[in-house]
């Protein structure tokens, strides 16, 4: 029972983790599979725990290449997106952080990418966009996958009921 509380406890901790950046969501979420595993009241397959590990690793891996590529795709440098970085971890402490790691990414970026090139506003701006579609898209895919997880745990429970 204790594993199994576990589990429940590391996904919705994987989940809030999807959204702040200081807590690698997709890999606590998939130890509370792991968790469910080694549970006796859960009967997840290893081949279940090993997909999942895959896409894990992939998603991981995803939420820290997309935002800089993105970056660079709309046409900002590595200014851009050390600037998208800067103000992730500076939303972290303004008084509505979910507002503030939404938005201070792309300012960061703006302001980084201005910096380096202070002649092209556009340029910055177009840098700034794609750290936020990239911070957008990694954020999205790392909720997808906590929230798969949860809901592979809970099938899988409500399978062993009946």
């Amino acid at each position: 029972m204790f594993l199994l509380v576990l589990a429940f406890f590391l996904i919705i901790l994987g989940l809030v983790g999807a959204f702040l950046p200081a807590l690698p969501g997709p890999p606590v979420s998939w130890l509370g599979l792991l968790a469910a595993f080694f549970s006796a009241s859960a009967s997840l397959s290893f081949a279940t725990v090993a997909v999942s590990f895959v896409v894990m690793a992939a998603v991981t891996a995803m939420d820290y290449l997309l935002p800089p590529a993105m970056t660079r795709k709309f046409g900002g440098s590595r200014a851009g997106g050390i600037g998208a970085t800067v103000g992730l971890v500076a939303g972290l402490f303004l008084p509505l952080p979910v507002l503030g790691v939404i938005l201070c990414p792309f300012f960061g970026a703006f302001i980084f990418e201005f910096l380096n090139s202070p002649d092209d506003t556009a340029r910055a701006f177009n840098s700034a966009w794609g750290a936020f579609i990239g911070f957008l898209l990694g954020t999205g895919a790392k909720a997808a996958v906590a929230v798969s997880f949860f809901w592979i745990l809970v099938l899988n429970l409500v399978k062993g009921w009946f």
